[in-house]
């Protein structure tokens, strides 16, 4: 700012030059400097400016003005960033304004993801950056905020599993004919994206004919990766049974035998509606037996 020192003598109304005149400035800078000179003092702090004749044949009153150098108004500037996650650290620049030729160091602090840190982040996320100029002898501090989001990349989980499996090879505690597999895919420096627990649920202990769906599960998933599971088709198809019809024979004459079959690869015991008949007639001969069953 335009600040006139010092003052001017003036007799009857006339200024006139002196060498009686002087002008002494004595305070303390904002660093605590005791300041006592003749110079008019410009660096931040608080001065008492005294303008008094010293010997002639006059003793005007002195002049005292007590005058503050202020530090001068900083400005920083940040501005946002968002970047996808590389498994790097991720910083923010903060500057001055233009024009502004400043010395001294700008203090980053990071908030978010559950940390306060003065480190950059690495992790994906969205992070509050905090810049601080603690200034100098001669500028104000300063500070800027700005947003950092680190996006987490995309991940996949490829389900593998057999295609079909026979009703019966396959239970809830033994998956082995299931086949299921996953492979993953997307990630970056051999980071691990979680422990992947692949799964396929069933209506019943022992599934029945029909499609079932094999997925995966991630337990302590990695957040840097946003993961999309494909899924596969497990197939259960119908086990061939076959029912065996027991030979038989009696005296003509005598009531019917009890008509038998055997079913054989049925497994589990399970239970196979069968219905058994013979061809009608009661004379000499031979008459097929002949066998129907439900569905199963």
């Amino acid at each position: 700012q335009e600040f006139v020192f010092g003052g001017e003598l003036y007799i009857n109304g006339e200024a006139v030059e002196s060498d009686k005149l002087h002008t002494i400035y004595v305070g303390t800078t904002l660093t605590g400097e005791a300041i006592v000179q003749e110079e008019p003092v410009k660096v931040p702090g608080i001065y008492t400016e005294t303008v008094f004749v010293l010997g002639g044949h006059y003793l005007p009153v002195p002049i005292i003005r007590v005058y503050t150098v202020s530090r001068l108004e900083t400005h920083l500037t940040m501005e946002d960033l968002t970047v996808p996650y590389d498994g790097e650290a991720h910083e923010l620049e903060a500057f001055f304004e233009e024009g502004e030729d400043l010395t001294g160091e700008i203090h980053y602090t990071y908030f978010g993801n559950g940390r306060v840190s003065t480190e950059a982040p690495v992790d994906a996320g969205e992070y509050t950056v905090y810049a601080f100029y603690f200034g100098d002898e001669m500028h104000q501090a300063a500070d800027a905020l700005a947003k950092l989001t680190i996006e987490p990349l995309s991940a996949v989980i490829t389900v593998t599993c057999a295609e079909e499996v026979i009703y019966g090879d396959l239970n809830i505690l033994n998956l082995d004919a299931a086949d299921i597999q996953y492979t993953v895919s997307g990630t970056i420096n051999d980071d691990s994206i979680g422990t992947v627990v692949p799964s396929i649920t069933f209506n019943s202990l022992i599934p029945g004919a029909g499609e079932y769906t094999a997925t995966a599960y991630v337990l302590f998933k990695n957040p840097n990766y946003d993961i999309t599971i494909e899924e596969a088709i497990l197939t259960v198809i119908p086990r061939e049974a076959t029912i065996v019809i027991d030979s038989l024979s009696k005296v003509y004459g005598d009531d019917d035998p009890e008509l038998t079959y055997q079913i054989n690869n049925r497994v589990f015991l399970d239970r196979i509606e069968v219905t058994v008949r013979r061809e009608e007639g009661d004379n000499v001969g031979e008459y097929a037996i002949t066998a129907t069953y439900g569905e199963n």
